[in-house]
This record gives C-alpha cells, structure tokens and sequence, in this order.
C-alpha cells in the first residue's frame, strides 16, 4: 500500500514542481513575442524592457540578442555590446545571427565611450560613483553609454562630491 502511495506522488510531484519551468517559459516566450512587436513599429521604449524580462525569465539567447539590437538603436552602445558578447559567449542562436552579434562587437567596440576613475587627492577610502553605481578607482577604463552621466566622489567622514 505504502509503495503504491509514493508511486502515484511522484508523478504529481514531478508535475506540479515543473509547470512553474513551463508558465516560466511560456511568459518568456509572450514577453519577446510583445518585444518583437514593438521593435517593428520602433516603439523601442517598449520593446527594450520586454526583450530584457524575456531574457530574465527564460534565459534564451534570442532575447538577448533582440535586447542588444534595440539597445544600439536607441544608442546605447555601451550595453548593447556588452549583450552582443554576451551572446556570443553564450552562444545557441543560429549561425548568422552569431555573426551579426560578431559584426556588432567589431563595429561598437572603437565607438564606444571610456570613463577612467583616477583617485587623485582624494583620500585612500574614497569610491567613485558613477549613474548611481559605484566603480573601481585607478586606471581601468569603464565604458559607458553616450550621455550625461551622474557623478560623484564618497568616503568615509566627508560629504559626498559631486564631479564633474
């Protein structure tokens, strides 16, 4: 009696711990779907952030790559290569949208802007803030969208600095 219990749970087990993997993919899929439907009208306010919870929900290289592609439109080209290697570290999408994605990286990699945080004077706890992140201080080069960005200088017992 015991054994026939277990073996009718397991199959509902099986079933119930694996549809939220299905509802999850299924929301993936209506996301990009949506994603794809604004991009064509070039409503790219709309179709970035479907492509980007598409690719959080399902982890699927073609939302990826959309989200690379909507991001370059709109000019960010600092996250739109930094999703087009993603895709191709990635990889899974088929062999001409890989090299689309490679043609992308060669193209946007010399155009995109650097930011270098040098610490200066400042003291030796200080960080540097940049769009509300904080970032490594001394040398290495960030890239970072074309625009204003928001920054500023913090350490402990002083006010914050905004720089410019």
């Amino acid at each position: 009696m015991r054994s026939r219990k277990l073996s009718l749970c397991i199959p509902l087990l099986v079933a119930v711990l694996g549809a939220p993997a299905l509802v999850h993919a299924q929301d993936a899929q209506a996301l990009y779907e949506e994603g794809v439907a604004a991009y064509a009208q070039n409503q790219l306010d709309v179709a970035c952030p479907k492509f980007k919870q598409s690719f959080e929900a399902g982890r699927q290289p073609a939302p990826l790559f959309m989200l690379a592609k909507c991001e370059e439109k709109q000019g960010r080209i600092a996250s739109a290569l930094e999703h087009f290697e993603e895709v191709l570290r990635r990889g899974g999408l088929e062999q001409q949208l890989q090299d689309q994605a490679a043609l992308s990286v060669t193209s946007l990699g010399p155009r995109v802007p650097r930011v270098t945080l040098a610490r200066g004077a400042a003291p030796e706890n200080a960080r540097a803030v940049l769009d509300g992140v904080a970032q490594p201080v001394g040398g290495r080069a960030i890239l970072v969208d074309p625009g204003q960005r928001a920054r500023r200088g913090e350490a402990a017992g002083h006010e914050p600095k905004a720089v410019r």
